[in-house]
Order: C-alpha cells, then sequence, then structure tokens
C-alpha cells in the first residue's frame, strides 16, 4: 500500500528549493535580514541590561530564544564574544561616567557597581588592560582631554 503523502528525501527538497537561483538569492536576503535584526535586538538588549550583574552571554541567548551558540557564532561574524562585548560596554559606559563632571563626586567604586561590576579589583585590572591607566587616575585626567578621546585617556 502506497502513503496517501510520499516523502521526499531532504537531499532532493534541497536541491530542489536551491536549484532555483532566484529562490536562493531570496532565501538568502531573508535570512540575512533576519540575522541583521536578531543582531539589532541582542545590542539594543545588552545595552538596556548593563547594569544588571547578571546579564550574561547565557541571559541574552535565554531572551532571544537562541543557543549559547548560536549566539557565540553571531559574535564571532564581528571578532568578537558575547562576554567581551559586554565587559567592553560596561567598561566604556564607566569610562564616560568616570569623566562626566557632574559625577565626580561619586566613588569609582559606585560607578563600577552601577554598570554591572560587582568586585572593585576586578573592575581595576580590566580598567587598566583596556585604558592603561587605574580608573582614579583616569579620573584625575583633564576634563576636556578623556571626553574628546585624545591620548593618553584611551588606547
Amino acid at each position: 500500500m502506497k502513503p496517501l503523502v510520499q516523502r521526499v528525501p531532504s537531499a532532493q527538497r534541497q536541491q530542489h528549493w536551491y536549484g532555483n537561483s532566484r529562490a536562493r538569492v531570496r532565501f538568502e536576503r531573508l535570512a540575512e535580514a533576519r540575522g541583521s535584526a536578531l543582531w539589532a535586538r541582542i545590542n539594543a538588549f545588552i545595552e538596556q541590561h548593563l547594569a544588571d550583574p547578571a546579564t550574561t552571554p547565557q541571559t541574552v541567548a535565554d531572551a532571544h530564544h537562541v543557543s549559547l551558540r548560536c549566539l557565540q557564532q553571531m559574535f564571532a561574524d564581528h571578532d568578537t564574544s558575547p562576554a567581551a562585548w559586554i565587559r567592553h560596554r560596561r567598561l566604556e559606559h564607566c569610562r564616560l561616567d568616570l569623566t562626566n563632571p557632574r559625577l565626580h563626586a561619586q566613588a569609582v567604586q559606585a560607578i563600577a557597581a552601577r554598570w554591572g561590576f560587582t568586585d572593585p579589583a576586578h573592575f581595576s585590572r580590566l580598567f587598566r588592560a583596556a585604558y592603561g591607566m587605574p580608573p582614579r587616575d583616569y579620573r584625575n585626567l583633564v576634563p576636556e582631554a578623556c571626553a574628546n578621546r585624545q591620548q593618553p585617556c584611551a588606547e
């Protein structure tokens, strides 16, 4: 007895779909557009949740219903990793706050905690590695030079 619906092997379905070059181009454009939209949503999510110390690559992946591996591959296409990008964005916000004259009365540790860094020593090491000096020294530099990203404020 023949089945009512004939199953077509996967390789044949792909050949049928990809055999048409116009369909392949449409499919690739659609996939690229979806990937770009997802990338934008992920970056917006990260920016909105930087202050939360619980923001990790896994929480970002979970929030966007993708696997951690998929998220890592997306960031690898941009020559970084999710953790490195989150850390970079947090450090950049801290750097900007340290040069903000209105926040000069706030302790460096408070600024770090505001952007999700829970360990002051770890923050100081990361900041020194990224900007070539400890956060306290960076804060005491001439504000105009730092705000304009002139040397020696950032590398």
